[in-house]
């Protein structure tokens, strides 16, 4: 999400679909059963679950790609949130919305993960020369990265909180305790559940 847009508005440029529900007024997935009487579903109610579903497949599509980029790299890369909890969580992609992707990374890494900038159409959405950016690693916790052509917005985290922050789990805790989950067909690394956890 690009800052100042509404909730939707990034998915629906990315389909070219327009916004498919009010912000803040997202329909609910109705009840399992099949369609019977009283159960049709409004015409924009399917409409939003297909532009869903298409906008989920695409991020998740882009987060794979991004995950082989970065292990061809040799960058150790955690998803944290979007399709990973929903995943998690439900078994189903589409039954937790996300409109950007999250991953971890260790700070010894930042160097080479600057590929995403250089190779992939990747940019900081905020200026940084090297003296200031030596200074925000140090102080915060992510950069956020937008793709223009794509409509994408990566957060690429090396700890879960700014630095003057007091939280219970520092990175170097994750990293052992990584297993293994399945994620659109695909193998990647994720926290236990259960815990302390960030996502």
């Amino acid at each position: 999400m690009f800052a100042g847009e509404p909730r939707g508005a990034a998915s629906g440029r990315r389909r070219g679909l327009g916004e498919v529900a009010e912000p803040g007024r997202i329909p609910r997935r109705p009840p399992p059963g099949p369609p019977g009487p009283g159960r049709s579903l409004p015409p924009e109610l399917t409409q939003f679950f297909r532009a869903h579903a298409i906008d989920t497949l695409y991020l998740t599509a882009e987060l794979l790609r991004i995950l082989r980029l970065l292990d061809a790299q040799g960058i150790r890369a955690v998803p944290l949130k979007g399709p990973a909890l929903a995943q998690s969580l439900y078994g189903d992609l589409a039954l937790r919305e996300f409109c950007d992707l999250d991953l971890l990374v260790q700070e010894t890494d930042l160097p080479k993960a600057r590929h995403l900038r250089e190779t992939q159409g990747y940019h900081l959405t905020f200026p940084l020369d090297p003296r200031d950016e030596a200074a925000y690693i140090r102080d915060e916790q992510d950069y956020q990265l937008r793709h223009p052509a794509k409509g994408i917005l990566i957060e690429l985290h090396w700890r879960f909180t700014p630095r003057w922050f007091a939280f219970p789990l520092a990175p170097a805790q994750v990293w052992p305790r990584l297993q293994p989950m399945r994620l659109a067909g695909r193998e990647v690394p994720s926290l236990r559940p259960g815990g302390s956890s960030p996502i």
